[in-house]
């Protein structure tokens, strides 16, 4: 039998997650255009808008503004120092990493995460973010980190400053864009030289302690709809914690995917043993695909793979699929109980 630890808490949250983390690594789905009662509420804010103005700090500091360029190459009029921010995306940690709580938040992208109750307080806006919700937060900014189309894009504008940020960036480079964008440079920049120490460290540990062994491979699945599918993680996600200078490799298909900026990818259960690594980390989807993964772990096609053989196959809770930063750092404390394996 497959030996996994921990065992994943509620299939349901895999669900969520996984759906979540394979909606957030690819082209989102068409969403619905704003309703016209939103189009209204939005358009209206020229005297709703300018009326909330006048509730915000009336400091020179808070007055100020500057254009900024976005990742879609628009020039957009942004506070200085933006204080009540609309978040939308799935990287939420790297704002609370950046020490920025949002207003709100799309919590459906949000759920489950390691943040505890770091979130308290924050508003749920929906997803991708409904604009009469958003209005009524009185946001002077609002953060993109997913796909949206033009008509809701300029809906969002209206309710408040709008820019958007490549969310397929690595976490440096996405806390580096950020920090610009939330005036928040010198933290992105302590972050980022505070966890190249903890990462450079953390590995050293595992090796010194043989639970990594060097040019040792590892890889990431979801297991999902139903069983169906087998998506094989590259560049986002929990892959991104695992490969290290002094940690796990990529197998050659993974690497191939990390070459070419592939966020995930579909692969038969035939061809598992081409992309698994020595250690194989796997998210399961709902009651269905957690039935389906049964018997499959019955197959020889599973049985015979070299991490199951020698006890290094793990089934992984969901809240640490994702890959902003605050997931990233609290990971290096869990993935030592995460592969308490024989070995």
């Amino acid at each position: 039998m497959i030996q996994v630890r921990p065992l994943i808490t509620t299939l349901q949250a895999v669900f969520f997650s996984a759906a979540l983390l394979l909606s957030g690594c690819g082209q989102s789905a068409p969403t619905p255009a704003p309703t016209d009662a939103a189009q209204k509420t939005a358009e209206a804010p020229a005297t709703a808008k300018g009326a909330a103005a006048t509730t915000q700090p009336t400091g020179d500091s808070q007055k100020q503004t500057r254009l900024y360029k976005d990742f879609m190459n628009r020039e957009v009029e942004i506070p200085a120092h933006a204080e009540r921010v609309i978040f939308i995306g799935n990287t939420a940690g790297d704002l609370l990493a950046l020490g920025v709580k949002p207003v709100g938040l799309n919590m459906i992208d949000a759920k489950p995460t390691v943040f505890g109750d770091e979130l308290q307080g924050v508003e749920d806006v929906g997803h991708p973010g409904d604009p009469e919700k958003m209005l009524a937060l009185n946001p002077d900014l609002i953060i993109l980190g997913v796909n949206i189309e033009e008509e809701r894009l300029q809906v969002f504008s209206k309710i408040a400053p709008t820019v958007a940020f490549d969310k397929y960036r690595p976490v440096k480079e996405r806390l580096l864009t950020l920090g610009d964008i939330l005036d928040r440079q010198p933290e992105a920049k302590a972050w980022i030289a505070d966890y190249e120490k903890q990462t450079e460290q953390f590995w050293s540990n595992m090796q010194a302690q043989g639970q990594v062994k060097p040019n040792e491979t590892a890889s990431v699945f979801i297991f999902y709809d139903g069983g169906k599918s087998l998506y094989a993680l590259g560049t986002q996600g929990l892959s991104s914690s695992l490969y290290h200078a002094k940690g796990f490799k990529p197998t050659e298909a993974i690497q191939k995917m990390l070459d070419n900026g592939v966020s995930f990818e579909e692969f038969s259960k035939e061809r598992l043993g081409e992309v698994a690594g020595a250690h194989l980390f796997l998210m399961v989807s709902l009651d269905d695909s957690k039935a389906e993964f049964e018997r499959f772990i019955e197959n020889p096609l599973w049985k015979n793979l070299p991490a199951v053989k020698n006890g290094h196959a793990y089934l992984v809770d969901a809240k640490w699929g994702y890959d902003d930063a605050i997931t990233k750092q609290r990971i290096l404390g869990e993935l030592p109980t995460i592969m308490q394996a024989k070995k």
